[in-house]
């Protein structure tokens, strides 16, 4: 039998990949402080529903007053914002070799990873797999399975087990590319879906939709360039078209998170993007407009 891997997080897309790593035969372990997702995952296990099937996979869910397993891999899968809070939790259960892989969204996760672990523990990815929780513990996959990894020594374990889940992998060497590629797909997708409240598919359909995201990803090149990664906004804006295609039934996170009245990612991905604006004395004023409505609609400040 492999090592276990330990999933962080409870949500939608630590579920699918939790699920989708059982089915493939790797144990799992997942950890959450998303009680009635704990709670229902403990009872039933995770369902997942792909193409209308839905079937559950048993995964062990780590007992923080039992357990004295430590980790040799974990998989960092919850919102940006507890990025610290996750790992300062879950450190008595990672060996002290143990390097962290995430998949997070946003800017911040890799700054706040190297903070709690160090850099040479902290391994960067991003996905564009689509999850939606459909309630806890339930989540269907509306899409995408590509898993970009950034070079690290501890990648290629990462690799062999997303591989075998069925996950479209490939590692990659500059990280801060990747990094911010994603951010950039994210700061369009996700304040429009949120304010406007439509599946990605829905938005992909809208010329004046994919114009207002097309501004959005333009501001964001040239925010990234003044921080020194060129990125190309012509190709961001295909990129963006076939992300919506692939996913096209999926709501983004952000728009999930309003519908259930969770705080969202805005800060972490829109909002890091205008404080570096700020610091280059950069105007972006579509950028600033989409994250203060967001803000606006859960109250989130600074």
């Amino acid at each position: 039998m492999s090592q276990p891997v330990l999933i962080i997080g409870s949500g939608a897309l630590a579920c699918l990949f939790a699920a989708r790593l059982t089915r493939a035969g790797v144990p799992v372990a997942l950890t959450g402080t998303w009680e009635p997702a704990i709670s229902a995952i403990r009872q039933n296990g995770i369902g997942l529903i792909s193409e209308d099937h839905r079937e559950f996979f048993p995964v062990t869910v780590l007992e923080p007053e039992t357990d004295r397993i430590c980790y040799s891999r974990a998989i960092l899968l919850t919102k940006a914002y507890q990025t610290s809070s996750a790992l300062k939790r879950n450190k008595p259960w990672l060996a002290d070799d143990c390097p962290v892989l995430s998949l997070q969204n946003g800017l911040t996760p890799r700054i706040r990873m190297i903070e709690i672990l160090g850099e040479t523990r902290t391994v960067s990815g991003t996905t564009t797999c689509a999850a939606e929780q459909i309630e806890p513990g339930i989540v269907r996959h509306n899409g995408g399975e590509s898993v970009l990894l950034g070079r690290h020594p501890g990648v290629d374990m990462y690799r062999e087990i997303l591989l075998a889940a069925g996950f479209d992998v490939a590692v990659v060497d500059n990280i801060r590319q990747m990094t911010w590629e994603k951010a950039i797909i994210n700061s369009a997708v996700n304040p429009v879906g949120a304010i406007l409240r439509m599946r990605n598919g829905e938005m992909s359909s809208l010329p004046d939709v994919l114009a207002l995201m097309d501004e959005l990803i333009e501001e964001a090149c040239v925010v990234a360039k003044a921080e020194g990664v060129s990125i190309d906004s012509e190709n961001m804006r295909y990129r963006l078209r076939e992300i919506l295609a692939a996913s096209s039934f999926n709501r983004c996170s952000m728009l999930q998170d309003i519908l259930h009245g969770r705080e969202t990612e805005i800060n972490d991905i829109n909002g890091a993007i205008l404080e570096l604006a700020d610091k280059y004395r950069i105007q972006i004023p579509v950028q600033h407009t989409m994250t203060q409505l967001v803000r606006y609609i859960r109250k989130e400040e600074l």
